[in-house]
């Protein structure tokens, strides 16, 4: 319970400290540099997370713990879905004015692509768990 307490507090801690940091940065004129303090607070995440010892769960709450990942996931692929079109539908071209053509079809890609990971990772997850409810199966014979 201890080092799931300690991620929480390093993400909220990390997050705040990063948007007050690009938020200083941009207010000075770096716009460049807050794109190295989020790359930058990613890798400090990965290791700390990596030196942090992983919380021992049994395989049925770890197969729960996996569907609720899937839900939430596939649930944000709706919501991006709904965005998109929602933004789709609502802008004009004047939005759209001073972008070059392959700028505008690169936001729609990216948001494109943004969505079908959300729905492809909770696919992922999906069968993590359905491996995980099977070999639990297989141990309880």
């Amino acid at each position: 319970m201890q080092a799931r307490l300690i991620r929480i507090l390093i993400l909220v801690g990390g997050s705040l400290a990063c948007v007050a940091l690009n938020y200083w940065l941009v207010s000075t004129g770096h716009y460049r540099l807050p794109l190295f303090v989020v790359a930058a607070f990613l890798l400090i995440v990965v290791f700390a997370f990596r030196m942090l010892l992983m919380p021992q769960t049994s395989a049925s709450e770890s197969r729960i713990n996996l569907l609720k990942v899937s839900t939430s996931l596939r649930q944000l692929g709706f919501i991006g879905v709904i965005g998109f079109m929602v933004w789709a539908l609502t802008s004009s071209r004047s939005d759209f004015k001073d972008m070059p053509t392959w700028g505008i079809v690169l936001l729609y890609v990216w948001g494109v692509f943004v969505v079908g990971a959300y729905f492809w990772g909770a696919k992922w997850y999906k069968r993590k768990a359905d491996a995980l409810s099977a070999d639990v199966r297989k141990d309880e014979r």
